[in-house]
């Protein structure tokens, strides 16, 4: 079974969501930031998973650095 497929099913086009997992590694990464999507029942899965949308920082123009 692969959660992130699954996952990748409930996605909007041009939407990006994770796991709780994923989230966990990912979240100290640079201008992105989560926002909870709830837990969400997915075929094959027994318990229900936490659902995170990812939200990138838009960088200012001349800076390098993300929001």
């Amino acid at each position: 079974m692969n959660i992130a497929s699954r996952i990748s099913g409930l996605s909007a086009p041009g939407e990006v969501l994770v796991s709780d997992t994923v989230r966990s590694l990912a979240r100290t990464s640079a201008g992105v930031s989560f926002e909870h999507r709830g837990k969400q029942a997915l075929k094959g899965v027994g318990e229900a998973v936490r659902v995170w949308g990812v939200v990138v920082q838009e960088q200012l123009p001349g800076n390098k650095e993300l929001l």
